[in-house]
């Protein structure tokens, strides 16, 4: 199969959307440690960094007002087990099931794209507590 038949739909908690663009951020986390007289600093490693997965999607249809309010109140509302932030299921058409917290949602609209809205979203991964 290819990578078009293994696509899923994408949900966030439930909420329904499509996926227009997406990625993820990577890297490592360090102290960096300056010292006198010296021009470059020392490292230490302290971890992974959480990874990042932003993503533009839209809602569309003649209920997409629904749709962008389902999708408001499940970013809005406190997971489970707060204040610890235990995170909510994201089904990502690309890489599965993930285990995330929605940081940001920015929603654009346009008048000549009726029942139509585009946004810009950034999930970070949560882990065990």
């Amino acid at each position: 199969m290819g990578w078009l038949e293994d696509l899923r739909p994408a949900t966030f908690d439930g909420a329904g959307f499509h996926v227009e663009r997406w990625g993820h951020r990577i890297g490592r986390q360090a102290a960096i440690r300056r010292f006198p007289q010296r021009d470059a600093p020392s490292l230490q490693d302290t971890g992974r960094l959480p990874r990042e997965y932003p993503l533009s999607g839209f809602v569309i249809g003649d209920d997409f007002l629904v749709d962008k309010a389902r999708l408001d109140r499940v970013v809005e509302s406190r997971p489970e087990g707060y204040p610890f932030a235990s995170g909510k299921l994201l089904e990502h058409p690309f890489l599965g099931n993930l285990k995330v917290h929605c940081t940001r949602l920015n929603w654009t609209y346009s008048n000549s794209e009726g029942g139509f809205a585009r946004f810009e979203a950034t999930f970070i991964e949560v882990g065990e507590d």
